[in-house]
């Protein structure tokens, strides 16, 4: 299995992961933070459908094109803008948070459909170009630990939200 192709399982893991995560949970503890300074179940998976929106035309660009520059954008915090809207998060560095409160269903649709979009870049996203497969997989590389830890935080915040409510 090729660099780009063993990305379709792990993302495939990230869609079930949240799947779970949303389907064992209302609506209001899917949107309750365990404190002001920290996102809630939802915000978290909004901020990951921002962030990969924001990366998926790049990658299809570069991959499409067969130029391997094309998906060096910089630093990794580029895609991240401050957002005072967002009160009580201001502090945090970078971050794209959309609004407190989420339809749980809506965000879990859109991030399916963002993973399956990864998936079908890390499936059919290059045609013969080590260094842009190479440039690609490390894109999809630091998108997957982007999320891991995301997701991670999220049933984290889930549990700690269930266990204030015990």
């Amino acid at each position: 299995m090729s660099d780009l192709h063993r990305w379709h399982a792990a993302f495939e893991s990230h869609k079930a992961e949240a799947r779970a995560l949303v389907d064992a949970h209302p609506r209001a503890i899917l949107n309750a933070q365990t404190d002001p300074t920290q996102w809630s179940a939802l915000q978290i998976l909004a901020h990951l459908n921002v962030t990969a929106a924001m990366l998926l035309p790049q990658l299809r660009d570069a991959a499409d094109r067969n130029h391997p520059h094309d998906v060096s954008l910089g630093r990794l915090d580029g895609f991240f803008e401050r957002d005072a809207s967002n009160q009580g998060l201001e502090d945090d560095g970078l971050h794209l948070v959309p609004a407190f409160d989420h339809d749980p269903a809506e965000v879990l649709d859109r991030f399916e459909r963002l993973q399956d979009s990864l998936i079908s870049l890390a499936d059919h996203g290059v045609s013969g170009d080590q260094h842009t497969g190479a440039s690609v997989a490390s894109w999809l590389e630091g998108t997957w630990a982007h999320q891991a830890r995301h997701l991670a935080e999220a049933r984290a915040t889930v549990a700690a939200l269930e266990a204030q409510a015990a």
